[in-house]
């Protein structure tokens, strides 16, 4: 008998880029599909898509902790609210909006994993060494700590269970949840599973062509989507890929911070958005903060995420 699965989008805003990707899952075979919204600042109005709102209450009748930045750092309370709504699964998918699943068919993708019954099934998935950001939200006597990608993930309702058992309980416990003293996705979720013994394994591992590769999914350099479609037949995930006006916001994000364009993202501008735009950016790297960054991040911006 094949075991029932259902894809649910993370988000907290539907537009055309989220539809699309809504309606990519919807031609799967045998995978049911639903949008998780986190609603705590507003309705998220998702068409004729089924939804599942995340809000204040919903966290507390979920028992869990009211994170300041819950739709970002706690992807896996999504994941409660959907097992809390469709229980009746074996196996659930997360995926956001801003990845592209770069195939011919969608189902290719899927069918990888019609015979996996791993608990865990992600890009990324591996031991994190302490100089990882999120290291000291889950170190405990010594033992590894683990690391996963969550923006195109697999679990076993299971899973999904046990994780919540542990954040409820986390939840009701006295100490500092604030920032990064409260454990992100990436890190609780691959912990926790691996520490209780759940099968968990990189997502490359069920394919002979690797499905992701640092410079194919990454967490901070976007991808333009309009670029990206024009060079189609990877067959591999991209994260993260925006359109045209969240490409430049991210970008403006990053430089105004110090982070310089790279010769790619140089020809991405010029190509895609003009002389004009291209300069603007250039401009970020003769601000002393851009010099600076540039300066202080070379260790970081080299080593593996």
């Amino acid at each position: 008998m094949a075991a029932r699965q259902i894809a649910f989008l993370r988000t907290n805003r539907f537009d055309a880029q989220a539809e699309a990707q809504v309606e990519s899952l919807s031609r799967v075979r045998d995978l049911d599909v639903v949008v998780c919204a986190d609603e705590r600042h507003g309705i998220v109005d998702t068409g004729h898509w089924p939804k599942i709102s995340m809000t204040a209450e919903s966290l507390s009748r979920l028992n869990l902790h009211h994170h300041r930045r819950a739709g970002w750092q706690c992807g896996d309370y999504f994941y409660y609210h959907v097992l809390a709504a469709r229980s009746d699964y074996n196996f659930y998918w997360m995926v956001e909006p801003d990845v592209l699943i770069d195939f011919p068919d969608v189902s290719e993708v899927f069918a990888l994993f019609d015979r996996a019954r791993h608990d865990l099934i992600a890009p990324k998935f591996g031991h994190r060494p302490q100089s990882w950001g999120w290291h000291t939200a889950m170190q405990e006597d010594g033992q590894p700590v683990f690391g996963t990608s969550v923006q195109f993930i697999r679990l076993s309702a299971r899973a999904v269970a046990a994780l919540h058992r542990v954040r409820a309980k986390a939840s009701s416990a006295p100490g500092d949840k604030v920032w990064n003293a409260w454990p992100n996705d990436e890190s609780f979720v691959a912990t926790t599973l691996a520490r209780l013994g759940f099968e968990c394994a990189d997502i490359n591992a069920f394919s002979e062509v690797p499905l992701w590769h640092r410079d194919t999914f990454r967490n901070l350099s976007p991808w333009l989507l309009e670029e990206r479609q024009k060079q189609r037949g990877s067959r591999r995930l991209y994260h993260p890929v925006l359109s045209r006006d969240a490409y430049l916001a991210k970008l403006r994000w990053f430089y105004g911070r110090g982070r310089l364009p790279t010769p790619d993202q140089r020809t991405t501008l010029l190509e895609y958005f003009g002389a004009e735009i291209l300069e603007e950016f250039s401009a970020y790297g003769h601000s002393p903060a851009a010099r600076f960054a540039s300066h202080r991040t070379t260790g970081w911006s080299g080593r593996k995420e």
